[in-house]
């Protein structure tokens, strides 16, 4: 089975790695990288992931897009772990589709975090959510980008596994 993206930019098997604060050097799949490159994912650096309590805590700086790489790693971790520790075979497919799930958990927030939710509900969408927007985002992503998750039936599944 072919899980690489259909792009010549980044070879297949290579590895986009990332110096962060938390959690020193990480090393992320090659399919991460064109996700992270588009613009639906690079206005994640403009959005603080604790909305305006950097007005009263200078210090809270930290971006959408600092937390969904977090998020994104700690997942793969977590899948490294559950597979070295039991039994369980995690397929490519399923590896890829929780690490991206993970990665873009988040794309849907609009300004301020969760304060940007309270003012849409305000208005005549009181049934809105950051999650169904996040899943519109990625699905917008991956066509706007002509980012294939697999190959055929299989980019539909991962798509559904995200979303």
């Amino acid at each position: 089975m072919n899980c690489s993206l259909d792009t010549s930019y980044y070879p297949p098997g290579s590895a986009w790695t990332l110096h962060d604060a938390i959690h020193g050097t990480v090393h992320y799949p090659s399919y991460v990288q064109p996700i992270v490159d588009t613009p639906e994912f690079q206005r994640l650096r403009n959005l603080k992931q604790l909305g305006t309590s950097s007005k009263v805590f200078p210090c809270a700086t930290h971006t959408r897009f600092e937390h969904c790489l977090g998020v994104a790693h700690l997942a793969s971790t977590l899948l490294d772990t559950l597979e070295r520790n039991s039994r369980v075979q995690i397929s490519d497919i399923h590896r890829k589709c929780v690490t991206l799930a993970a990665l873009l958990h988040d794309i849907g927030h609009g300004p301020f975090s969760h304060m940007w939710e309270d003012f849409v509900h305000r208005g005549s969408d009181k049934t809105w959510t950051h999650e169904q927007s996040s899943c519109e985002m990625a699905r917008q992503l991956f066509a706007n980008n002509a980012i294939q998750l697999s190959q055929g039936y299989e980019h539909f599944y991962a798509e559904q596994l995200i979303c």
